[in-house]
Parts: C-alpha cells; structure tokens; sequence
C-alpha cells in the first residue's frame, strides 16, 4: 500500500511542479520530460541489465503498432495536462481523472463486448448526468477534463492488450516518442525559442529534475500493483484527482462554483456505486472460490 499511495501522491504533486514552470511553454515541458524521462530509464535498465523486453517488440509488429499509439496518447495526455495547469484548469483536469475508470467501462462494453452489471450501468448514467450538467451550466463542453479521461482510458486499452510489463511497455512508449521530442527541441533550439537554451540554471534543473520524478511513480506504481489487490488500488487511485481538486481550489485560487460542484457531486456518487459494486463483486467470488 506504501508503495501505491507513494506513487498516487507524487502524481498528485505534479501539478505545482508544473506551475513553477509556468514561463516555460507546455509543448517544450512536455519535450523535455520525454527526453529526460527517457534519460532516467536509460540508466535504469543499463543498471538492471534487463533488455530481453526490446526483443518482444522487434519479434512482434502488431505489438510495435500498439505501442506507437500508446505513446502518442500518452504524449498528448502529458501536454493536456501540463496546458490545464498553466491555464487555469486544474479543477476540470481532476474530473477527467475522476471519471477514467467509468470511461474504460464503456471502452470494455462496447469495444471488448464486456457485459455492464446493473450498478454499474448506473455508474455510467449518473457520470454522464454530471457532465451533462457542467456542461449546461457553464456553457460549454469540459473539454479538458473528457480529453484527458477518454485519452487515458484509450492509454489503458491499448495496454491491457500488450503483453508487457508497466514499466518496460513505460520505455518503450518514451523510446518511440523520442524522434518526436528531439525534432521538436531541435526546432526550438534553432529558432531560439527554447527556454531550456535561453533560460537560467534553474529552469534547466527542474526540467532535468523532471526526468526521474515523472519515473519514480511508475517503478512505485508497479511495486505496489504487484503486491496488493487490483480493487484497492482502484480505490487508491482517486487520491491523484482528490488532490489535485484541492490544489486548484485552496492553492491556486481556481473557480468552483456551486454548478461545477452539483456536478462533481454526481460523478462522485457514480465513483461511490461503482467501487461499492467492484468490491461487492470480488467479494462474492472470493466466497464462492473458497
């Protein structure tokens, strides 16, 4: 459990570390955690000396196919999410992570032809009666909250159907990402638009700095997936959401009116029956397996 909620509450940090990069534009943030973050695991596996997952790839090309498209995913969920917290949509970035594992119930319903249980149907329409709601009275589509839960459900899609561990499918999304980081901080650096080359050390550290800490979580995710139920790490992972809500009110000052909170209210309401019913399901065939 130490090892999950390390992971959940260093993601949950994130945010206010990219605020204080916030001269610094989301496209080249995003560019240089690629870079950096491939750095990190570059070392870490020349340390652990564990190559035999590069073969499983370059023996398979549906697997590759799968990869590149989890990486392209992934890199778009890291600027969206980096763009919401320089622009003030920190709250609404949470209610996509809020609303993840409903949106990859619908992926599994109607992509992998998973049966719906009634509560969880239920879920679904209370969710979908949230945003609806936000939507109406605000005016317009939280676009940046649906992009992130539908890009992260579609990340968690293409992993469940890629036989390779978290963090080793985690390198090779960075690896194959990496032709697009280097031409992008290429770009920059020759139109002197690079705030890496034209800032101060202190930028330059934090984006370096940015590497490893966007690679720590996932080696603790990945410890403690492997040691505790996956129904409490779902409960769990509402604690990366649960704090970032906070942060964007209390820290960084940002709107949540009464509307916006009727509708976290109902999405909350969809995660309370959801998880109840995913617990009350595992339980029932943990008794019937005894």
């Amino acid at each position: 459990m130490l090892y999950a909620i390390s992971a959940f509450f260093i993601w949950s940090l994130f945010p206010l570390y990219f605020k204080m990069l916030d001269h610094v534009s989301p496209l080249e943030v995003t560019v240089q955690r690629l870079i950096w973050a491939f750095t990190a695991m570059a070392i870490f596996f020349l340390y652990r000396r564990q190559w035999g997952w590069l073969r499983k790839i370059k023996d398979n090309p549906k697997m590759l196919l799968t990869f590149v498209c989890s990486a392209a995913i992934l890199s778009l969920n890291w600027g969206v999410s980096v763009w919401a917290t320089h622009n003030g949509h920190l709250v609404e970035a949470s209610l996509g992570y809020f609303m993840t594992p409903l949106i990859s119930v619908c992926f599994g319903c109607f992509l992998l032809k998973e049966q719906l249980r009634l509560w969880q149907k239920i879920a679904i329409v209370l969710a979908l009666a949230g945003v609806a709601w936000i939507t109406w009275r605000s005016g317009t589509l939280p676009w940046v909250g649906l992009t992130l839960g539908v890009s992260f459900g579609v990340y968690g899609l293409l992993r469940k159907t890629a036989p390779l561990g978290g963090l080793e499918g985690q390198a090779v999304e960075i690896l194959l990402s990496m032709p697009f980081a280097v031409i992008v901080a290429a770009y920059m650096i020759k139109t002197q638009t690079s705030v890496f080359i034209q800032g101060g050390w202190d930028t330059r550290a934090m984006l370096i700095i940015l590497g490893p800490v966007a690679t720590l979580p996932l080696i603790l995710f990945a410890e403690g997936a492997r040691r505790i139920p996956l129904s409490l790490l779902g409960v769990l992972q509402y604690i990366t959401p649960t704090m970032q809500l906070l942060t964007g009110v209390f820290i960084l000052n940002e709107a949540f009116n009464q509307d916006r909170l009727v509708g976290f209210i109902m999405i909350w309401m969809a995660l309370t029956v959801y998880s109840v019913d995913g617990l009350w399901e595992m339980r029932k065939k943990s008794l019937l397996s005894k």
